[in-house]
């Protein structure tokens, strides 16, 4: 399932939905996303929130008066990590269902 693939202890996004609230109980956030997802899907439209990120600076070492010794990260909201992951699981299943036996070149478990 989607959900597990995401990873512990990564910061939040603009929801403020950490990962391991949705990984606390699979059955309940499974009964809670489905119907989103399932709209998401039919209506072709995914929520604004999902596509919007808070960019964070992350100080290297040296002199931090200094931009290039910061970097940034982008918080992305976690459903939305989840139904990305959803999308690709499928995806995958659909373009591995089409290769050959012989592929097996880029092709994981061959």
């Amino acid at each position: 399932m989607a959900v597990r693939q995401i990873k512990n202890g990564k910061a939040a996004g603009p929801d403020n939905i950490p990962a391991e609230a949705l990984k606390s109980d699979i059955g309940v956030t499974t009964n809670m996303l489905y119907p989103l997802f399932k709209k998401i899907w039919e209506e072709e439209q995914v929520p604004m929130d999902w596509k919007e990120g808070h960019l964070v600076k992350i100080p290297k070492k040296g002199d931090l008066s200094r931009c290039e010794n910061y970097r940034g990260i982008t918080l992305l909201s976690i459903p939305g990590k989840v139904f990305n992951k959803v999308l690709l699981n499928r995806m995958k299943d659909a373009v591995d269902a089409q290769h050959r036996d012989q592929q097996a070149g880029f092709c994981k478990d061959r």
